[in-house]
């Protein structure tokens, strides 16, 4: 953002005056002239909600809106082209630096993004309200930048607002390694080149936005925000400009903002546990939680989310007590930093939502149209998969917190929703038995004769595989299979109970079935199935194991003593309702 200005006191001045208002004020421009340029002011323009989340990119800290806000379209020279997919919105919020100056910051952005980038704005400022009488003075001209020597002051001034210079470097080397000319660059340099090749790439173009809404810095290089010190309330106005004539082509927004503390986002609904049954909800935890409708009036005020967890004995431990009434956001960041073993923030990035739900339907997992059992925001798997991952704790059975908060477009954390109480499951089913074999076991007792049918199969010997039981069940035939396995219970004839023994695939198992009392009679035909249960921590885990991998043994022939029937095996996957 290259500063063209007629009063550079204004752009570099340092005193730290504060006023005792706690209130910062955005207001809208509600009206306009249609300049030569073809940017049209429209003013009327519905505020619904669809329209808030659509920018809920833009958050204010202190905010009160003070009038329904408006963005501008850019209009086409013929009137077809109006509409509401042509608009631009401009918010404003304050940040305290550490040297107790406030800071205001103005962040414009369109729908579609090429209504603002690559244009040049000019930024005025007046004292008090927008109807004081006083007159507005340009206090900066601001435009996209790419020569690192105007990118690095603006980075430092980012700095004032919160900026993680490191959190910067690290976000510039993950996106966009593949434009940098060597990693021993500059960050401005950095910056420049990200801003260079995004424009002419489009797999990196997205990314460029996702930085400028979470990094000051890398939105003033492109020209769509500013950022000054404020010391009273004061009114600003963003105005499209012509810099090849010097002047003004239009209001695009307008935002008053005060010194004063800032204003927390109002907290989303309690985070709410997607149910996934299948091994894709193995050992991870699926999370969606509802916009009650204070947030939703401030979704031109927020962009994006952040998931916390807390472990359960911390949580409820007698000093925190947050299973009953929610942290403040400073404590749970703060605890993040202190004890990472206990309390861990889930996302990197903001986590930005397509679909809200309200407080009534967040917890409807029924088909659709009336229900929805898909959609979630967040899957928490600890990063367990990343090469640098330690475990400090995310196993099968433990049990956590989850809260929520809504971040500003500084990235500030909102209110802290209350908490929900989540057990991570095992949910990836043994593998099937092998080496199943069925054995006639014939014998004469007190001189009469009894049959069995003797299953045998070979143990588990994988120690990371926890098998508790193996489950026999026994079939007419495989259509009775595909009619009855949905229920677990159907057709079990045994349940053994696995015990360790050596590694060596010579273990067997093995388990008896008595033919007179099933009714199978020699040359009858039937199926037999063995099935490995997990062991699972818990009873929300056992009630959401519902995949599992069953092994058949087809008996065929007519049955002699001790000898060995004919046997087909086959494997499929099991699916028991009963289980949930």
């Amino acid at each position: 953002m290259k500063a063209k200005t007629r009063n550079t006191d204004q752009q570099s001045r340092n005193t730290a005056g504060c006023s005792n208002v706690n209130v910062n004020r955005l207001t809208a421009v509600c009206g306009g002239s249609v300049p030569a340029s073809g940017l049209a002011a429209v003013s009327g323009l519905p505020c619904s909600m669809s329209l808030m989340r659509f920018f809920s990119v833009f958050s204010v800290v202190r905010v009160l809106l003070l009038g329904a806000w408006v963005g501008l379209l850019l209009s086409s020279r013929t009137a077809a082209q109006e509409g509401l997919d042509n608009i631009i919105s401009t918010a404003g919020t304050t940040y305290q630096d550490s040297a107790g100056r406030y800071w205001a910051y103005l962040f414009w952005q369109s729908s579609p993004p090429e209504l603002v980038l690559g244009r040049t704005f000019a930024v005025y400022a007046k004292p008090g309200d927008p109807s004081s009488p006083a007159s507005y003075a340009r206090v900066s001209v601001v435009s996209q930048q790419t020569d690192p020597r105007n990118i690095e002051p603006l980075l430092r001034r980012a700095e004032n607002l919160g900026e993680d210079p490191a959190k910067l470097e690290q976000d510039l080397q993950s996106l966009f390694e593949a434009l940098m000319p060597s990693p021993s660059i500059s960050r401005a340099e950095k910056v420049s080149a990200a801003i260079r090749g995004s424009v002419t790439q489009a797999e990196y173009f997205q990314n460029l936005l996702l930085m400028a809404r979470i990094h000051p810095g890398v939105a003033m290089s492109l020209g769509v925000a500013y950022a000054d010190v404020l010391t009273e309330r004061t009114t600003y106005e963003v105005r499209l400009f012509d810099p090849g004539s010097d002047t003004d082509q239009g209001v695009i927004g307008r935002v008053t903002l005060e010194p004063g503390p800032a204003l927390l986002l109002p907290a989303p609904g309690a985070p709410v546990e997607v149910p996934d049954p299948t091994p894709k909800g193995d050992i991870n935890v699926k999370l969606r939680w509802a916009t009650p409708d204070p947030l939703r009036r401030l979704g031109l005020l927020q962009y994006g989310f952040n998931v916390w967890r807390v472990s359960k004995a911390y949580a409820e431990a007698a000093t925190n007590r947050w299973d009953l009434t929610p942290p403040s956001p400073q404590t749970l960041a703060a605890r993040a930093l202190t004890v990472p073993q206990h309390v861990k923030r889930c996302n990197n990035l903001p986590i930005l939502t397509d679909k809200e739900f309200s407080t009534n339907d967040v917890a409807n997992f029924s088909p659709p149209p009336a229900g929805d059992p898909e959609t979630f925001y967040y899957s928490d798997d600890d990063g367990r998969f990343r090469p640098d991952y330690v475990n400090l704790g995310f196993t099968n059975g433990a049990r956590f917190y989850y809260f929520v908060t809504a971040r500003d477009i500084l990235g500030r954390d909102g209110l802290v929703s209350p908490g929900t109480l989540v057990t991570v499951c095992d949910r990836n089913p043994p593998a099937p038995p092998v080496g199943v074999r069925v054995e006639n076991d014939y014998s004469f007792v007190g001189g009469s004769p009894r049959q069995f049918l003797r299953v045998i199969w070979n143990q588990n010997t994988n120690t990371a595989d926890p098998v508790t039981n193996y489950w026999v069940y026994r079939w007419t035939n495989i259509n009775e299979i595909h009619f009855k396995a949905g229920n677990p219970s159907n057709n079990l004839i045994a349940i053994v109970r696995h015990t360790n023994g050596p590694a060596t695939a010579s273990t067997w198992i093995t388990a008896r079935v008595r033919l007179l009392s099933r009714r199978i009679w020699a040359g009858h035909s039937g199926t037999l199935c063995v099935r490995r249960t997990l062991a699972r921590a818990g009873r929300i885990c056992q009630a959401t194991a519902r995949l599992h991998l069953v092994f058949c043994g087809i008996v065929l022939g007519r049955m002699r003593p001790r000898a060995v029937s004919r046997f087909t095996a086959c494997s499929r996957r099991f699916v028991p309702g009963a289980l949930r």
